[in-house]
């Protein structure tokens, strides 16, 4: 995943006041003693955003997790559906105003399986979901970028039971909302959880024909070819096989070493992966290309290594085309895969580093060609 910092002053704000004309809100907001702003008339009503978010913890909490707030009378389970709705929807007070912002924070790219989404269908996403969590729906803090496949299968989740038994096995028994949200929010990895976020989910390869890992050095072979893609599978010509094969690149895991954090460590990795199905692929579904679209972007980065072979290291052709496959990069999305190449074929002894030049630009908003906005270069190592 590709490391990000979080803008700290956005350019995107909860407007202090939201206006409604919906009766059920209106009516629910009286009941819980949230009063009008000064001016209103009988069919309109003004309110502070900050008293209704703050009611929709308060009916949070009361609810206690139970499925399509269950735990509440319907009426107020009908009222906070009615809140979840309006803050999705109106113009003024919606969690969508922040797209904006978030593309200049991230950059036109899923935070989650790094593919390029350049329309409409990059969605705002919850990390804490808005059908669970309510109150946090139009936090900036409670967002990342998201295209439609991973969106999908992220949904509601972390639910509530998986936030609240997280936070209890790792910060103590919960006993207030605040806490069972922390839980939620350190289950899994995030694009900004930090080191853990690149080193910890390194790209592994695999021969799909015979589901076995291939080995790196067999992975990274600059002679790899692709050869086609047949029904949504990756088909390639990889060194030491004597006919094409089914390919495909996917995301592991890394974390903890010999650490006492170690299981820890590992548990939000696989949630990470879980929780929007990031190595999920079927040989017909074309409406899931993630895991294609990642492997058809590794061949592709090792046929440009192998071009930039033709040029002597430093040259001016050599920078040209370095230059070319950094753009290619760029555009094509997936920082994580070439990153994590040209890191595995950078060692120390290469000089110059292709890696080491590409963490610098990439992370440059002076190098617009080059730059994928928000990279937190302090989460990716130095060789």
């Amino acid at each position: 995943m590709r490391p990000v910092l979080m803008n700290p002053t956005p350019g995107y704000a909860i407007p202090d006041a939201m206006t409604t004309r919906t009766k059920i809100i209106m009516d629910g907001l009286n009941d819980f003693g949230i009063p009008l702003l000064a001016g209103n008339g009988t069919t309109t009503g003004t309110y502070a955003t900050a008293q209704v978010l703050d009611l929709m913890a308060q009916l949070t909490v009361q609810n206690n997790g139970a499925d399509k707030w269950s735990g509440l009378p319907q009426k107020t389970a009908d009222f906070i559906n009615a809140l979840i709705a309006y803050f999705s929807t109106n113009d003024n007070v919606k969690y969508g105003n922040a797209r904006g912002a978030l593309i200049d924070n991230y950059g036109e790219y899923c935070s989650y399986c790094g593919m390029p989404v350049q329309d409409s269908s990059l969605a705002v996403e919850h990390c804490l979901p808005k059908q669970v969590f309510p109150s946090q729906m139009l936090y900036y803090t409670n967002f990342f970028l998201s295209c439609p496949t991973c969106n999908s299968y992220k949904g509601a989740k972390p639910t509530w039971s998986e936030s609240y038994n997280w936070a209890n096995m790792y910060n103590g028994t919960p006993t207030n909302l605040t806490d069972v949200m922390n839980g939620g929010m350190q289950r899994q990895v995030w694009p900004n959880t930090g080191t853990i976020t690149w080193a910890g989910l390194p790209v592994v390869y695999f021969n799909a024909s015979a589901g076995s890992r291939l080995s790196d050095n067999s992975a990274l072979d600059f002679n790899n070819r692709m050869v086609g893609i047949n029904r949504n599978i990756v088909v390639a010509k990889i060194v030491g096989f004597a006919q094409p094969i089914a390919v495909v690149a996917q995301v592991g895991t890394n974390s903890g070493g010999n650490s006492p954090d170690k299981p820890k460590l590992q548990a939000m990795e696989d949630n990470f992966i879980d929780i929007v199905q990031l190595n999920q692929y079927e040989m017909d579904n074309y409406s899931d290309r993630r895991v294609t679209n990642r492997t058809v972007a590794w061949l592709n980065c090792i046929t440009s290594l192998s071009n930039l072979q033709r040029f002597t290291p430093g040259s001016e052709g050599w920078n040209l085309m370095l230059g070319q496959i950094f753009q290619t990069a760029k555009n094509a999305g997936f920082f994580e895969i070439w990153s994590w190449i040209f890191y595995m074929v950078s060692g120390p002894a290469v000089n110059p580093s292709i890696y080491l030049l590409f963490r610098s630009v990439s992370c440059d908003p002076g190098q617009p060609l080059y730059y994928f906005p928000g990279t937190n270069i302090n989460n990716l190592p130095i060789l």
